[in-house]
């Protein structure tokens, strides 16, 4: 199978807080589904107060930004913080 490449034109951002261990599986199946069909860039946001995502990003090559947070998960924020460190147009 062929990917397709959109390298420098799109870039997925993807808000996150693991409340359990199944969401960094679900995280992992996702990104490496990604990354079979499509070269394209990852930035995952992580709001949570221990950095549990840095070694999955490390491992499956996408960027790893904290998003200092409250209590509750704010998609939004995590996916607008994301955008502003996003180098595509």
């Amino acid at each position: 199978m062929t990917k397709i490449n959109l390298k420098n034109k799109l870039t997925f951002l993807i808000a996150a807080k693991v409340d359990h261990d199944d969401r960094i599986r679900n995280i992992r199946t996702t990104i490496n589904y990604i990354r079979r069909h499509f070269d394209v860039d990852i930035i995952i946001s992580e709001q949570d107060t221990s950095s549990k995502l840095k070694d999955v990003c490390k491992d499956l090559k996408c960027r790893h930004i904290y998003v200092e947070t409250d209590e509750f998960f704010n998609r939004q924020r995590g996916v607008n913080l994301a955008a502003k460190v996003a180098t595509t147009p």
